[in-house]
């Protein structure tokens, strides 16, 4: 059934979405690298070739080909984790991996609120949280991962609505109440690259493109800074690596709630070729894509849901 759907299936180009390493210690949800072994190697041993996305980007807009079966990899952020151990796994493996940085963390040790957030409920040893955010209380146990998961999660979504200076505001209330001090300084389990790592990653299959400066959701920005973060994350690259992609990453990456018309207009006007979201979906090769809003699906906990989204299953699905 693959065989007979592949005129279909070779049309559309999954683009996969990586991020952190599960470190159970820190109480750091992510991938398993067996995992991502796994998946590379199943592309590898089954016709499968692997491109990077400036390669797909480049075959989206060209007359069509006889197409073969695509698969694209990237990653965001900037953790040394990513460098040390994902993206030399990609190296091993001779597959190309897009690496979207935020160049405060290389630059700075920086590390955004929803990092920070993520720390001081997994640090806390209080039962409860009660706070209240735009006039309206709300409470969550602490008496569990599971409970510590819901609660990151759901600050998580409240806070993103808000212009920064609230939420970073809100989250300096939240260590305060838990009774956790966050350093300034990214701690152990958010240890991030640095330039001299970068640059020794950079290579015809290791590229890296910018994901603002901060990390900081541009939705929450005014028009000054939003504007600053896009460039400013650019041109630091051009500073310090041979050749970064042209291609521009949204923080979080949620179409209408993250970015909007207003960011697709920046990156566009700043020269970008594209841009990439956090949205699923497949990059189609034979009809037109929003070049500022490109689709990518978050990389599966299990290897059966990452063979679905590579064939012809979950095209059929959706």
């Amino acid at each position: 059934m693959t065989s007979a759907t592949h005129p279909v299936r070779r049309n559309k180009v999954p683009i996969f979405m990586l991020h952190r390493l599960a470190n159970v210690d820190a109480g750091i949800r992510g991938h398993s690298l067996d995992l991502i072994e796994q998946a590379l190697d199943y592309c590898l041993a089954n016709g499968y070739k692997i491109i990077s996305l400036e390669q797909a980007i480049h075959l989206s807009r060209q007359p069509y080909l006889n197409r073969e079966r695509y698969v694209c990899f990237t990653i965001d952020d900037g953790f040394y984790d990513q460098g040390e151990y994902i993206a030399k796994l990609f190296e091993l493996k001779s597959a190309p991996l897009t690496f979207f940085l935020a160049t405060d963390m290389v630059d700075k040790g920086h590390w955004s609120w929803d990092y920070q957030l993520e720390y001081i409920i997994n640090k806390t040893t209080s039962d409860e949280l009660t706070i209240t955010i735009n006039g309206q209380p709300h409470n969550w146990a602490l008496t569990g991962s599971a409970q510590k998961t819901l609660c990151k999660r759901s600050l998580q979504t409240l806070l993103k609505k808000l212009p920064i200076a609230s939420t970073e505001k809100i989250v300096k209330e939240i260590s305060a109440h838990l009774k956790i001090n966050v350093p300034q300084q990214a701690p152990d389990a958010y240890r991030t690259l640095t330039w001299p790592m970068v640059k020794s990653l950079e290579s015809d299959l290791i590229q890296f493109g910018p994901h603002t400066q901060s990390h900081t959701v541009l939705s929450q920005l005014d028009d000054d800074r939003a504007f600053a973060e896009i460039n400013g994350s650019m041109e630091r690259l051009k500073q310090e690596l041979r050749n970064p992609v042209n291609i521009f990453c949204y923080p979080t990456g949620r179409e209408t709630k993250d970015f909007g018309e207003r960011e697709k207009i920046m990156v566009k006007e700043q020269g970008f070729d594209a841009a990439v979201s956090a949205d699923p979906g497949y990059l189609n090769l034979t009809r037109s894509n929003d070049p500022f809003a490109i689709n990518r699906f978050s990389f599966p906990n299990d290897l059966t849901t990452f063979k679905k989204y590579v064939s012809w299953l979950e095209l059929l699905r959706s």
